[in-house]
């Protein structure tokens, strides 16, 4: 049995891996890159090489990037890879799991390589999972790594990111999930729309009173909706009445406002954020505001993550024994 394992997580736009002491689940060294799948993929049609032996030299030149102990041997180390890099743009396609699966990863495609002369790490890649409607691959792994110790519970949990996730566990299963296009509708509407002038896209939560702002967007976007204040950006921009980083704030609120209304109708008293401290930040007031989640906990999307992969490595190990 290792020690040790690396905790890949494969993105669309950037690579996060890990090495995790098993008995501990510490992180002992990283490294996050922009080599995401979409970026992997089409460096890869460009090549001579097999699309499964490329991805696998990007996850090699990163493992030879990480510092690491004398101590550390890293012949053998397996690798958990979730994320894009089992989509039809990764290293190979794995279908999506359906829902319901077990938060213990219980119902999961995996597929596992052994090592090799051109690879020596064994290599478990992790499928996502869907529904009828809808489907996800990677937050998956952080949803079974925030249930880890707990059972029974019904919860809701929200993962915010470029394509927010709302996923519901009850009875010990994975059984429903919804997903919201919150932070690329921002991106668009900052970036590429008639709005950019209006919104400086620097995140800087250290603006004063950016609370306030944020606050009169979500409370815009309960009493009118998104697109009847989408505009008001720019007159409000134009008009002096609010500076370009003040809108995005108002944005942001909007935005967030609008994805979490059907939680407001459902009066959620459960909730898992699982996030960044950003998120974490933006979220918090918003659920506050809109008084949404008697119980509700903050769960770091990273140690989530790692927790995730390393319950996959332990269920891993006691199949294979």
């Amino acid at each position: 049995m290792s020690k040790y394992f690396y905790s890949c997580d494969w993105g669309t736009t950037n690579l996060r891996l890990r090495l995790v002491d098993a008995s501990t689940r510490a992180v002992l060294s990283h490294i996050e890159t922009d080599q995401g799948i979409t970026k992997v993929f089409s460096e890869w049609k460009l090549s001579e090489m097999d699309r499964f032996s490329f991805y696998c030299d990007i996850l090699q030149n990163c493992i030879s990037k990480l510092k690491l102990s004398k101590d550390v041997s890293q012949e053998s180390i397996p690798i958990i890879v979730s994320g894009m890099a089992s989509s039809n743009m990764g290293m190979i396609e794995l279908p999506y799991a359906e829902l319901p699966v077990g938060i213990d990863g219980t119902g999961l495609l995996i597929q596992s390589f052994q090592s090799s002369s051109e690879f020596a790490y064994p290599l478990i890649l992790v499928s996502g999972v869907r529904t009828d409607t809808d489907l996800m691959r990677g937050e998956e792994v952080q949803v079974i790594g925030a249930c880890r110790n707990r059972s029974g519970s019904d919860d809701l949990f929200i993962l915010p990111g470029t394509h927010s996730k709302h996923v519901r566990t009850y009875d010990n299963n994975i059984t429903d999930l919804k997903t919201y296009m919150t932070g690329e509708l921002f991106q668009l509407l900052s970036v590429n729309s008639i709005l950019s002038n209006s919104i400086d896209v620097t995140e800087d939560l250290n603006t004063p009173g950016w609370e306030s702002f944020f606050e009169e967007g979500v409370m815009q976007s309960i009493k009118d909706g998104v697109f009847e204040n989408l505009f008001g950006l720019r007159v409000g921009r134009l008009l002096n009445k609010r500076t370009a980083q003040q809108n995005r704030f108002f944005l942001n609120g909007l935005l967030i406002a609008g994805e979490l209304k059907n939680v407001v109708a459902a009066q959620e008293s459960a909730i898992v954020l699982v996030s960044n401290e950003v998120f974490k930040k933006y979220y918090s007031v918003a659920l506050d505001l809109l008084n949404i989640g008697a119980k509700r906990r903050w769960i770091s999307s990273e140690a989530a993550t790692v927790d995730g992969h390393h319950t996959i490595f332990e269920k891993q190990l006691s199949v294979g024994r």
